[in-house]
Order: structure tokens, then C-alpha cells, then sequence
């Protein structure tokens, strides 16, 4: 595996790189990095050149100086990357990395032969689709104890137990996730930079207008497959959100 970069909009964006054959190009969602992707890779890298791209901001990559992490530059930088260094690919992404997917594939269809889209449709990142839904819930309950961790300086151990207890959509964090992938998911809360945290909150609009989000998926001419979970269990997309997709 190799661990390379390209500047992308001012921005050093690193990504990991393994396998040969077609490139597929891993996006992970907020709070994650490459490794997010690792226990994926022995099934793909035989048959496909894995590259899993870090979001600015977000683990290795660059930070904004100005905390520019809307969802439209995302999707740009996913595009100016895609130019620079993968060309054609199929997109890979989990939650906020599937919003990135979708509508790059959307913007720049020859850029996009497939996509696989986690948790995340297009319809839920637009502005009506964000009140009351699980996933600004979970955003907001996430971006509270994050406060907390940077309030009182906790350790990683100590983080993932309170994100544990959070309750956001029903379940405790804790009965849904493994105590490996809660250290996990805690651990890259402190290689992700502060001023994501906003988005967390649920402080300011971190997609598109309600035009642009319902308009992304007639403008995908590419294969797409929606994976999502039950929402019982912490999925945060919803069957009527799939429906409606």
C-alpha cells in the first residue's frame, strides 16, 4: 500500500492506494478517515485498484483555514481529484462520502461509471430534509459530546464511553456498535479539525437547497446501489428516504 497526495483547491488531500485493476474510490463519512475502509480491502484489492481518499479536514488531509467544509466544496474537491489523479471510477461512499459520491456523479456524470452509496441519499442533505431527521439527530448528539471531550480533555477510552451512551435514534450507541468500532470512531475524533463541528451541530446547512439535493439523482446516468440499515439499530436513512429516492 502506498500513502500519496495531490493539492485540491489549496488543500493537501491524502489518500491510500492498493490493489490493481479498475480504481475504486473509497469516501468515508464525517468523523472518519482511509482507515475507516481497511477490513474492506482484501476483498476488492485483487480484483480493483483500491484508493481511499481522506476529505479535507479530515484525518491526514489539510485543513480549511476558513472552515470551509459545505457539502458543494466537498464535491468538488472529490471532483478536482478524480481529475488529477483516478480519472473514470467507480464511488464508493458511506454517509456523508455517499452524498459526495451521488452528486459528483451528478455534476461530472463521465467521471462516475458506478456508485455504491451507505446511508446517505441525496434527499436527506437538502434543507426540508434535515428537520427532525435521525441523521441531524445523531450530527447534533455527536457534535455535544465533542464539546464535552475538548471541555474536559478526555481520553480516547474515556470519549468512546460517553459516545457509548448516547441514545440519538432509540438504542445506546453502545448496543449497536462494537466496543472496536466505538474506539474507532472516537479515535478519529481527534484527527478531525474543529471547525467540522459546526456541521455537527446542525449550526449551519451543510448540503444543498431542497432544488438541488431532489434534482441529483435524474442527473446520475451511472449505475447506483443504496445500502442502509434499520433505523431501530442506528441506520440513518430511513425506507421512506430510499422510497422516495
Amino acid at each position: 500500500m502506498s500513502v500519496e497526495s495531490v493539492v485540491v483547491g489549496g488543500i493537501n488531500l491524502v489518500y491510500e492506494k492498493e490493489g490493481s485493476g479498475p480504481p475504486l474510490v473509497f469516501l468515508h463519512g464525517f468523523n472518519a478517515s482511509a482507515i475507516w475502509w481497511e477490513a474492506l480491502m482484501p476483498y476488492f484489492v485483487e480484483d480493483y485498484t483500491c484508493i481511499r481518499l481522506e476529505t479535507r479536514g479530515h484525518g491526514r488531509s489539510g485543513r480549511s483555514p476558513v472552515a470551509d467544509y459545505n457539502t458543494p466544496q466537498l464535491v468538488d474537491d472529490c471532483i478536482g481529484f478524480l481529475d488529477a489523479v483516478v480519472g473514470p471510477a467507480i464511488l464508493v461512499g458511506q454517509s456523508l462520502g455517499g452524498a459526495i459520491a451521488m452528486a459528483t456523479a451528478a455534476k461530472r456524470p463521465g467521471l462516475v461509471t458506478g456508485v455504491y452509496c451507505e446511508d446517505s441519499v441525496p434527499a436527506i442533505y437538502g434543507q426540508s430534509g434535515q428537520a427532525g431527521h435521525p441523521i441531524l439527530k445523531f450530527f447534533a448528539a455527536v457534535g455535544t459530546a465533542i464539546e464535552t471531550r475538548m471541555r474536559l480533555n478526555l481520553t480516547v477510552s474515556e470519549y468512546a464511553a460517553r459516545l457509548g451512551q448516547l441514545a440519538p435514534f432509540g438504542p445506546k450507541v453502545l448496543d449497536v456498535w462494537t466496543p472496536q468500532q466505538l474506539t474507532l470512531y472516537a479515535r478519529h475524533s481527534y484527527d478531525t479539525d474543529p471547525g467540522w463541528y459546526v456541521y455537527a451541530g446542525g449550526d449551519a446547512a451543510p448540503g444543498w437547497p431542497d432544488e438541488v439535493a431532489n434534482a441529483i439523482p435524474s442527473r446520475v446516468k451511472c449505475p447506483v446501489h443504496v445500502g442502509y440499515g434499520d433505523p431501530a439499530a442506528g441506520g440513518l436513512v430511513t425506507p421512506d428516504d430510499v422510497a422516495a429516492l
